[in-house]
């Protein structure tokens, strides 16, 4: 495991590690932030959200660096884009194909490198206020005139997993994942280019900055967290991470999200704290 003293670069997903349930930031990151960046240390976000819902975040921590975002679909900042993984288009219609059939079930959000379209349906339970998002109204023959770097959709379980099922099997190069939604008490798939990978997006960004892997800390606590740990000199698993990740961790945080555990963190690399044994 690398050094706290040789840490250049910190990496944090933000749902269930850098944020409580609330959505809000613990008590006292931006101060520790403001010492990290005074020793040197570079840090960023990666996360599933779209760019806008990430940057409010960022800029309450002070955060300069591009951001990795809807999964590694995209690097960017507010004025440039400095790498995106789009869809296939082949595999685009093919899931407007399969979702539209069901638009009385399913709500579907489309993301593009600006934009979440959201095509009709009768979902009235489902809003994307909370993620801080508003979305463009789009007709479902018009989500294809899009490059779209990520989909979610939510509905019942026994749909979804039919869905998902045939997206898997007639898909060309995406990668579609079924799981519960920590929000809506229910299922979702996320679905994206199978190349679209945090750990991918990871790569773009420490090549950009000139930072080798070994000299990266990611934090994380879910399964789309695992490709970020393999391009990380110093891996670190929420107390209530998923089993997968903490087994490719170097430690575990003692307190969980709800308890604002990624402090830990930063007191570690300010010299401040041990890691849990």
């Amino acid at each position: 495991m690398t050094p706290p003293d040789r840490i250049r670069l910190l990496v944090l997903d933000l749902d269930g590690t850098l944020l409580n349930p609330e959505k809000q930031l613990p008590e006292g990151a931006a101060r520790y932030v403001a010492r990290l960046h005074e020793a040197g240390i570079r840090i960023t976000l990666a996360t599933g959200r779209a760019y806008p819902s990430a940057r409010r975040y960022a800029r309450l921590l002070g955060l300069t660096e591009p951001l990795i975002v809807l999964d590694g679909a995209q690097v960017r900042t507010d004025t440039r884009v400095l790498h995106e993984q789009p869809l296939d288009p082949e595999d685009v219609a093919l899931t407007v194909s399969l979702l539209e059939r069901e638009r009385h079930r399913v709500f579907a959000a489309f993301s593009t490198t600006d934009h979440t379209l959201v095509p009709p349906n009768d979902r009235t339970d489902v809003s994307l206020k909370r993620w801080g998002i508003e979305p463009l109204k789009v007709a479902w023959h018009e989500v294809a005139q899009y490059p779209i770097l990520r989909v979610r959709f939510v509905g019942d379980r026994a749909l979804l997993e039919s869905l998902w099922q045939q997206l898997q099997e007639q898909g060309r190069h995406l990668a579609a994942h079924l799981y519960p939604s920590e929000v809506y008490g229910y299922f979702y798939v996320d679905m994206g280019h199978r190349a679209a990978t945090k750990g991918n997006a990871l790569a773009r960004l420490q090549e950009r900055l000139q930072i080798a892997p070994e000299e990266t800390l990611a934090v994380g606590d879910f399964y789309n967290d695992l490709e970020l740990f393999r391009r990380s000199g110093v891996r670190v698993a929420m107390a209530n991470a998923v089993d997968p990740l903490k087994a490719q961790a170097h430690w575990v945080t003692r307190q969980d999200h709800r308890a604002g555990g990624v402090l830990e963190v930063f007191r570690w690399l300010l010299g401040e704290d041990a890691p849990a044994p």
